[in-house]
């Protein structure tokens, strides 16, 4: 029989019940609230990450393309610096050459600075771009014990005289010629930044060749010093010619084989890139070299290896089967020399000039060995 406190738990039960299954939908609810809340705020952060990483990627790429193009343009208009600076050259060159063989001056500053003009503008319409009048100077060379250039302003204000009287050279030593460009940028206009301005300046002098390049070409140092990466150095002995040099080696070898004479089949033109790839001629193992003056000092390629086979561009009917390495241009002053053996040594590892050593018309160190009738050449200035 049950009493009324069977009956008091049983109701207590069912209203314990009760409450538990009203907090139980109760925490799903806020539980779902709560999600459905954390969920909306995730999108929302998503977004904004979103929206920022879009902003970096387009600043990003825009500073790429800009600065792409700005390095474009600024390569083009060094070009066309160095282009313009070593034609205003030729022509004072030109100009030269006549005084001291007493005849009339072919260029006048006028036609110098036209020139220089023309040029530059020129390079600027080949690559679609519009560059502003260039700046041309003459400029004097003072010494080579202290290179440097000494500014003698515009060459259209110039009033100097270029020959004196008695065929003797009184102008300037060579032509400095500075341009700028100003583009519009592509992306960088949403930062504000409208335009780049690039500018680059070319100079070269004349004066007389003090010596030129030779069909041979001396190993690196590796087969001169014991460690592979010790450089050449001047002082160095070096080796232009021998009937027992032979590939990687520098041992013995056949007689068919590379001995230093290359022979090649278009002239080496300063600077060439390193690495770079110099054909040999045809049948140079067995053929007789040219002499060389012992004394004289030459430009010989320094080469780093040599396979059997052909640069680009060659093959069996226009090259022999020698294909060097090059590695840099060294000046060689020869000591010995016979019709087997050529020896030599270094005097300078980083020869600047595109295939002639010059002495700068104004450098008293050097111009008292020439007499005014030298032959001439133009360099750019570094």
């Amino acid at each position: 029989m049950a009493t009324w406190l069977d009956h008091l738990g049983t109701r207590a039960q069912r209203e314990v019940v009760v409450m538990m299954g009203w907090l139980s939908r109760s925490l799903e609810r806020t539980a779902r609230h709560s999600f459905d809340k954390s969920a909306e705020q995730q999108r929302g952060q998503v977004a904004v990450l979103f929206a920022i990483a879009a902003v970096a990627i387009v600043v990003t790429a825009g500073l790429a393309l800009d600065a792409g193009q700005s390095f474009v343009s600024q390569r083009a208009l060094q070009a066309g610096a160095d282009t313009a600076a070593q034609s205003g050259t030729s022509m004072l060159q030109a100009d030269f050459t006549a005084c001291v063989n007493s005849q009339p001056l072919p260029y006048t500053t006028s036609d110098i600075s036209a020139a220089v003009t023309k040029i530059v503008s020129d390079a600027a319409a080949a690559q679609g771009r519009a560059t502003s009048p260039p700046v041309t100077t003459f400029v004097a060379y003072s010494s080579s014990a202290t290179p440097a250039l000494s500014d003698l302003g515009l060459v259209s204000a110039y009033t100097g005289q270029f020959c004196a009287e008695g065929g003797v050279w009184a102008g300037p030593s060579g032509v400095k010629v500075a341009t700028t460009e100003t583009r519009p940028t592509f992306v960088l206009q949403l930062l504000g930044i409208r335009t780049a301005t690039e500018d680059a300046a070319g100079t070269a002098v004349f004066g007389y060749v003090g010596g030129g390049g030779a069909p041979f070409a001396t190993w690196d140092a590796a087969c001169y010093h014991s460690s592979s990466d010790q450089p050449l150095v001047n002082g160095d002995p070096v080796v232009l010619l021998s009937p027992v040099w032979y590939k990687y080696t520098c041992g013995f070898g056949t007689p068919a084989s590379f001995k230093g004479y290359i022979d090649p089949i278009t002239p080496i033109t300063l600077p060439m890139t390193n690495p770079s790839c110099i054909q040999t001629g045809p049948g140079v193992g067995i053929k007789t070299p040219p002499t060389l003056q012992v004394g004289t000092t030459y430009l010989i390629p320094e080469i780093s290896s040599y396979t059997k086979g052909y640069c680009p561009g060659y093959n069996s009917t226009n090259a022999g089967p020698y294909m060097l390495t090059y590695t840099g241009m060294l000046a060689v002053t020869v000591t010995s020399e016979t019709s087997t053996t050529i020896l030599g040594q270094v005097t300078n590892t980083s020869p600047t000039v595109s295939g002639v050593t010059i002495c700068p018309i104004g450098d008293s160190s050097c111009s008292s060995s020439f007499v005014p009738t030298s032959p001439t050449g133009v360099e750019l200035y570094q």
